[in-house]
């Protein structure tokens, strides 16, 4: 099978570790980069997108076409890509919530008209799968998040990766207000948070400015993180409030203690109190912390809990790799 994977490729990014899922089941694979842009650059990407993977296409053969959300992918575009490489299927992962209207910026209109023009349509949370039908998608597929096993698994750190990255509790990832809230509740615990500016130029709590690290971490450093704490902090972003994200399965590989917001979906993947720790409120979070934070036996049973789930249940990216295999060859 020849598949074109288009998208952004960051490090750390999904797209990312699916290429490498789809390389080790033998996929062979082409990149198709998107620019990274703000909002505003859209339109002219539209054009010069449009333009490269069309010239690509009519050079190339593809049974499938894998986009990664699609910002700068119109349907003009999606109707020409079918026209010119005819029976391929062209599938979309969408990592994030299309209706939300928090994602706006991050979102372009393309997304939503282009629900009808997929094959199939794959989404990281269940509670979106019939909106997508009723935007009109043809066929609908929950696809969760996972785990990259190359990254995402337990480290080994050197003496001086345990001064960088040791600390009681840390949290990784960015700002947002309902994050503040919560982690403002802990400021008085040995707390580390690596994430993106924001928590310095939005953030309204100064001892919690005082606890970021000043930088973003992806991959092995933020595994390498994730390993160093013996706390590891999930505070959803208000899209995956009854859902999960990334890091529910990206912690647990990597054998950390995983203290989650509490959401149907987490609980579904990691058994509460034996493979991960919930908390739905402040309170509850600091009441946790302490708690935990002195009962090493307690902690340590239940990362290593959740990392043999990860594990049994092969949350991994090559297993979701599979299941888009799966469906491909069901059409």
């Amino acid at each position: 099978m020849r598949m074109l994977l288009v998208g952004g490729f960051a490090t750390g990014s999904l797209e990312s570790s699916y290429a490498r899922a789809f390389g080790l089941l033998g996929i062979e694979v082409s990149y198709f980069f998107l620019p990274s842009s703000p909002r505003f650059f859209y339109p002219l990407n539209e054009l010069m997108v449009g333009k490269r993977i069309l010239e690509c296409l009519k050079k190339n053969s593809f049974d499938l076409v894998m986009v990664f959300k699609g910002n700068e992918l119109n349907i003009s575009s999606l109707q020409s890509m079918r026209e010119i490489n005819k029976g391929a299927k062209i599938f979309c992962f969408l990592g994030d919530d299309p209706f939300a209207a928090e994602n706006l910026d991050s979102i372009s209109k393309n997304v939503l008209k282009a629900i009808p023009y997929y094959d199939c349509y794959f989404i990281w949370a269940n509670e979106l799968v019939e909106p997508l039908y009723k935007a009109g998608a043809k066929r609908v597929e929950w696809l969760p998040f996972g785990f990259d096993a190359t990254m995402h698994h337990p480290i080994s750190l050197t003496c001086a990766e345990k001064s960088q990255y040791t600390c009681d509790v840390v949290f990784v990832g960015n700002w947002d207000v309902e994050r503040q809230r919560y982690l403002s509740s802990i400021i008085d615990f040995d707390l580390a948070i690596w994430g993106g500016r924001y928590w310095r130029s939005r953030c309204q709590d100064a001892h919690l400015r005082r606890r970021w690290r000043k930088k973003e971490l992806y991959a092995e450093d933020m595994a390498k993180a994730l390993c160093a704490s013996k706390v590891s902090l999930n505070v959803f972003r208000k899209q995956n409030k009854n859902n999960h994200n990334m890091r529910t399965f990206e912690a647990p590989a990597c054998a950390a203690f995983v203290l989650s917001e509490r959401s149907p979906e987490a609980m579904h993947f990691f058994e509460e109190d034996k493979e991960a720790v919930y908390f739905s409120s402040p309170q509850e979070l600091r009441e946790k912390v302490s708690f935990y934070l002195k009962n090493d036996k307690e902690r340590s049973g239940i990362a290593r809990a959740g990392y043999e789930r990860c594990q049994k249940s092969d949350y991994s990216y090559l297993a979701r790799a599979s299941r888009i295999i799966e469906v491909m060859n069901s059409f």
